[in-house]
């Protein structure tokens, strides 16, 4: 379905749509440039281990730890150099078996894995660990390929970082205690006592930490998705892909946990593992260097308010069909207004808007993956264009009664918006306040 491969190429790096759709589908590489600040919560100074996670938000790393209880250090990286990664969409590191699991247990496993969920004071850690571990190996015998991590989210972006003890993509700015003073004043009661005035009271820093790390997860809700990846979308891999035939690829249920890929056969997740390290492999190959991510964005930008305001226009009680008729054909001509020719229908209008963002790109420039970015972009756009030159041209040449027309044209407006299924029509309407977020549910701190 190309709305789901739309949807997954919007999201890349985005909280809010992933956040939608946990179950993520598509796989990427992507660069973290350089002087990347990366940051590291624990409970002691020690060095950090060989592989571990870091953190893009510092907030994230202590919200992560600074509630346990105990001093809670920051170490604060830097990269000294662009450091090539490998990014997984949706929820990737929302521990459960849900389903956000899924794409790394195939690219992994072959097959999705009922993981032991072990108890003790590690939890779940004990599988991410492993799976860490493995996304590792396969990365270092890639060779060439030159992975050092691993992007996924949950409230925000992490890294797995594979190398912390040979890689010279690194150095580390400083270890700090940043216990809050409310920890501090805990622990240390009678040695403060004795130096001087307690912390001021008031909110204990430490409790607030969940606050600050949806906040720091906000940042990166839609319209700024994480700017210190950049995506490389010529090497864009997805389990909606129609070149499989094990691949879930003709669903047809809403894109969000009901996704899942435990029905792919090995020999198609072996076949498409192999794909995504030779497009990672030193060699010329063709790449257009369009930001596919920017097009499904000018897409919704340009369309999304439309599509919604035709629908609460068709939909709104307290004006009669032939105002809404009026409403709706002036709203349609905006859709289509560069593609139009004196307002006379030729046929060729739709052609123009569904195509207005790929007719001039050269095949040859395209990778592999590209054809299905372009293809997709083209099938979704083909819909929408469909719907408001229609619209426009039945408000300039009634065909039907005004009431009918009202009835078809709110029926095929609220299939396309089922059928897309954009995040933005989802997100909170007011305006927050400056001390308000618009939250939603965000594993593992709501």
């Amino acid at each position: 379905n190309p709305s789901f491969i739309f949807t997954s190429l919007h999201g890349i790096l985005r909280q809010a749509p992933n956040t939608f759709s946990p179950n993520g589908f598509s796989i990427l590489p992507g660069t973290v440039p350089a002087y990347t600040n990366l940051y590291h919560a624990r409970k002691d100074s020690g060095d950090i281990p060989k592989i571990e996670w870091v953190a893009f938000d510092a907030e994230m790393s202590y919200g992560i730890m600074g509630g346990r209880g105990g001093e809670t250090w920051l170490h604060t990286y830097v990269t000294t150099r662009d450091v090539r990664v490998l990014v997984f969409d949706g929820m990737s590191a929302a521990l459960g078996g849900s389903g956000t699991m899924d794409s790394q247990s195939v690219f992994l496993y072959g097959e999705v894995k009922n993981e032991t969920r072990r108890r003790g004071r590690q939890g779940g850690l004990v599988d991410e660990y492993t799976r860490a571990a493995d996304l590792c190996k396969w990365a270092e015998k890639l060779g060439g390929g030159g992975i050092e991590g691993f992007v996924r989210m949950n409230t925000g972006f992490e890294m797995v970082w594979c190398d912390f003890e040979k890689s010279e993509s690194w150095r580390l700015v400083s270890k700090l205690n940043v216990t809050a003073p409310d920890t501090q004043e805990q622990q240390r009661e009678d040695v403060l006592d004795d130096e001087g005035p307690r912390p001021p009271p008031g909110m204990p820093w430490s409790n607030a930490a969940g606050w600050e790390w949806i906040r720091s997860a906000t940042w990166h809700y839609s319209l700024s998705p994480e700017s210190r990846v950049t995506p490389d979308f010529c090497c864009f891999f997805t389990f909606y892909s129609p070149s499989f035939k094990s691949f879930p690829n003709t669903l047809t249920t809403r894109k969000n946990s009901s996704h899942r890929l435990i029905g792919v056969l090995k020999p198609d997740a072996t076949a498409f593992k192999t794909a995504i390290g030779e497009s990672l492999l030193p060699k010329k190959a063709p790449c257009s260097g369009l930001d596919w991510r920017r097009v499904t964005q000018d897409i919704m930008d340009r369309y999304g308010g439309r599509i919604k305001e035709l629908s609460l226009v068709l939909s709104a009680n307290a004006t009669n069909a032939t105002e809404k008729v009026e409403k709706a054909g002036k709203l349609a001509f905006a859709g289509v207004m560069p593609f139009v020719n004196n307002s006379l229908p030729t046929g060729e209008e739709e052609e123009r808007c569904t195509h207005a963002f790929t007719e001039f790109i050269p095949e040859a420039s395209l990778s592999p993956q590209e054809f299905l970015l372009r293809d997709t972009v083209e099938a979704v756009l083909g819909r929408i264009c469909r719907l408001f030159v229609d619209v426009y041209f039945e408000y300039v040449q009634p065909q039907l009664s005004v009431e009918d027309t009202v009835w078809k044209w709110r029926r095929n407006t609220e299939t396309l918006m089922g059928w897309l299924d954009w995040d933005m029509w989802r997100m909170c309407e007011e305006r927050c306040r400056w001390d308000e977020v618009c939250a939603m549910a965000l594993w593992p701190v709501l």
